[in-house]
């Protein structure tokens, strides 16, 4: 038969593995706690991050653009280039007529007139 001592001992052996227990428990929430404190700064800095290498993106996102309007004009201009040359060795060319060669002139009164 227990003693009276046996059932006193037990009642604070059951509360001490309680107390253990919920110790344990009180560990393992700190440890979550630690752990996601840790991953929150890590996404924050991963943000940070991320959001400065956003504005260097557009930076040189726009940056590509005037170069590419840049260019585009450049080519508009070299285009109108190419196409004044072409009239202008179309307009000189010289004809042959019976093995004779006629160049062409354009505006030979308005050159006359310069000389006179």
């Amino acid at each position: 038969m227990p003693t009276n001592n046996d059932q006193r001992q037990n009642p604070f052996s059951e509360i001490q593995h309680q107390i253990n227990i919920l110790s344990h428990a009180v560990n393992l929430l700190n440890n979550d706690q630690q752990r996601i404190r840790d991953e929150f700064c890590s996404s924050q800095n991963r943000l940070q991050t991320i959001s400065q290498q956003m504005v260097s993106l557009k930076s040189s996102s726009q940056h590509n653009v005037s170069i590419a309007n840049g260019i585009e004009i450049t080519i508009n201009l070299m285009g109108q280039e190419i196409s004044s040359l072409k009239q202008m060795v179309t307009d000189s060319v010289a004809i042959t007529v019976d093995d004779t060669f006629v160049w062409k002139r354009t505006s030979v009164a308005e050159k006359i007139g310069m000389y006179f």
